[in-house]
């Protein structure tokens, strides 16, 4: 049996590759801020075609001709989706004037930077 998401979603998923895909090579002038946009949509539709691929069943390697759902690894994927879209609403959709998208967009860009540089506690080993 074939798994595999409702078609009119699958076109859709299409749309958005393509969307994607359309914008390789494109300027994105003097703000940094459309690429990371850019970045934050490319993850949503990459996640989103690795469930649908995962959704067509996984042949297991140690069984022959066994073939499996990995709903543990769908289930961070979507997570990992549902964080994107939810960013790029939050930084990118939201805000009601300029202002508000340079405070959400310089809070996003800090905690991230602040969490790559965080610090590993030092144990004593004694």
């Amino acid at each position: 049996m074939k798994t595999e998401f409702h078609p009119d979603l699958n076109k859709k998923l299409i749309k958005l590759i393509n969307t994607s895909e359309s914008l390789y090579g494109t300027d994105a002038g003097k703000d940094d801020r459309c690429l990371d946009a850019e970045g934050l949509f490319r993850k949503f539709v990459y996640h989103c075609s690795t469930l649908d691929y995962l959704l067509k069943k996984t042949p297991s390697p140690l069984n022959n001709g066994h073939h499996f759902i990995d709903y543990a690894s769908m289930i961070s994927i979507i997570r990992s989706a549902f964080e994107s879209a939810m960013s790029f609403i939050f930084i990118f959709n939201i805000p009601e004037n300029k202002e508000e998208l340079d405070f959400r967009y310089l809070l996003w860009l800090y905690n991230g930077i602040r969490q790559l540089t965080k610090e590993e506690p030092i144990l004593d080993e004694n």
